[in-house]
């Protein structure tokens, strides 16, 4: 594998890549949005990896963004992908990201959506549907992206399609406990970061029948935007109520109403999560790949990331205060 300047050279993985695409050693993935060309690499130097590329050139700030998520995601003890920048050869302009395959063999992937689906086909059946959309038939969601419906994107929610969706595994409550449980501190995670895209398509679980378990963290690219804070888009943490005016009311309602565990966590994520923390991590990025985007990505967010971490530490303050009153 060889490497300029921090950045894995693809062609030096792959020297032949229409051979490879011929032989199935490349498989191609078309699940990466506009914006990407996807791929599934098999058996490259005794490993497997997922690929995307820029359909434009240059080095965008979204590639580094990822990897920089997937740094912070590990700073609170978060499973994520582990990428990699790539550009395509020595003289090429275009660049990607590089990921672990996170398949196993003998488990199945299961996304989010799936689970959701089955669930909500289940609601169909009993004639329950209508309560929880409002819908009468699921017809009307099959030409729509159903994963970001806001109302289905709640943990309590996403709690009961996975009571209904291991209904009959013995397993059951432990595997619903222990994948909510993990999926509450990635809400958390999302949330503070501001990423308005962890929705139902963006999780999968892998599955063998004895064990379940959230795949790591990925596609992370969208953190620290400011369309994070538009209400009609966010999803990354909405209450199942629809009558949330804003992130923050959304926030505060999880918040308060959580356990004490949930709370434990967003306090301690967002101790962890300082801006001095972000900074530091963007500063080591610049320096692993050379290239000017940790100090310019850091202050286009740092005034938005600190006006926004100071209003959730005021929240979890504002709900001490509460107790103390009830003591």
């Amino acid at each position: 594998m060889k490497r300029e300047n921090g950045i894995i050279i693809l062609d030096s993985l792959i020297p032949n890549w229409q051979k490879a695409l011929r032989n199935k050693q490349v498989i191609p993935n078309d699940l990466c949005g506009p914006y990407y060309n996807g791929y599934w690499i098999n058996n490259v130097e005794n490993k497997n990896y997922f690929l995307k590329i820029c359909k434009k050139s240059g080095l965008n700030d979204q590639l580094f963004i990822q990897i920089f998520m997937e740094e912070l995601a590990k700073t609170v003890s978060i499973a994520t992908i582990n990428s990699e920048i790539v550009r395509v050869n020595s003289k090429s302009n275009v660049y990607g990201i590089i990921s672990d395959n996170y398949k196993i063999n003998g488990y199945k992937i299961i996304s989010g959506k799936e689970i959701i689906w089955s669930y909500l086909e289940s609601l169909e059946a009993n004639g329950t549907l209508k309560e929880v959309l409002e819908i009468n038939s699921l017809d009307e969601l099959y030409n729509t992206d159903f994963s970001e419906q806001f109302s289905l994107n709640s943990l309590s929610f996403i709690w009961e399609a996975l009571e209904y969706y291991y209904r009959n595994n013995p397993n059951k409550h432990l595997f619903v406990y222990k994948i909510v449980e993990e999926l509450a501190r990635r809400f958390i995670y999302s949330f503070i970061t501001m990423q308005y895209d962890f929705h139902l398509g963006n999780w999968e679980l892998l599955d063998n029948e004895a064990h379940a378990f959230l795949v790591p963290m990925y596609d992370m690219e969208l953190g620290f935007q400011k369309r994070f804070f538009d209400i009609s888009r966010n999803n990354s943490m909405r209450a199942y109520e629809s009558s949330i005016q804003s992130i923050y009311d959304s926030f505060k309602q999880f918040y308060f109403s959580s356990s004490s565990s949930f709370q434990l966590e967003v306090t301690r994520q967002l101790y962890i999560l300082t801006p001095e923390t972000l900074l530091n991590i963007l500063m080591n990025l610049e320096k692993k790949y050379q290239v000017d985007k940790g100090t310019k990505i850091y202050e286009n967010i740092n005034t938005l990331y600190k006006e926004h971490y100071d209003e959730l530490i005021h929240i979890t303050q504002m709900h001490k205060k509460e107790e103390g009153k009830h003591l």
